[in-house]
């Protein structure tokens, strides 16, 4: 019988996925490891060869999916997307239970856990490997506006310190 992506994926690469899927950093995995932050990323770029992912994301992604299936309630949903800002960058134990995450916040009796672990926010899935759908247009007028609010800032600072300079003699 021949094997799945899955299941070519050595252990230590399923454990740095799983790392990924928390939100973990190359470092932070390295740190939980005992490993180089080079060594979690040459586990990681190969399991990304080896599912024919588009980054680590997707590659996390996809082992999630292997792993503990698309919820039943969820099957029909779009996939989950990390709100701009992360506005609701705690997701409550009822969506952890449903993303087969229990024990993340409150165990199954409703109980703060005394789990240290991070929160869990699903990761966007990258559908094309691009980091956003902007064109380069775009993305050059909102660094100008940004551009242009940081400089309306600093602005008023001047001046705000040029008032309080004044009203200080």
């Amino acid at each position: 019988m021949d094997q799945t992506p899955i299941d070519r994926l050595s252990d230590r690469q399923k454990e740095c996925l799983r790392l990924v899927w928390r939100h973990q950093s190359s470092k932070d995995i390295a740190r939980q490891l005992g490993i180089s932050p080079h060594t979690v990323d040459d586990y990681l770029r190969k399991a990304i060869r080896t599912l024919d992912a588009a980054d680590r994301i997707d590659a996390a992604w996809r082992l999630h999916e292997a792993e503990n299936g698309t919820p039943q309630s969820l099957m029909l949903q779009p996939r989950p997307v990390a709100e701009p800002l992360f506005s609701a960058a705690i997701a409550s134990a009822d969506e952890a239970d449903a993303w087969g995450m229990a024990g993340h916040g409150k165990d199954s009796s409703g109980n703060n856990s005394t789990s240290e672990q991070a929160p869990y926010v699903p990761l966007p899935r990258p559908e094309t490997g691009e980091r956003n759908g902007l064109s380069a247009s775009q993305k050059l007028a909102r660094i100008g506006a940004m551009g242009m609010i940081w400089t309306g800032i600093a602005i008023a600072a001047t001046g705000g310190l040029a008032a309080l300079k004044y009203l200080i003699r």
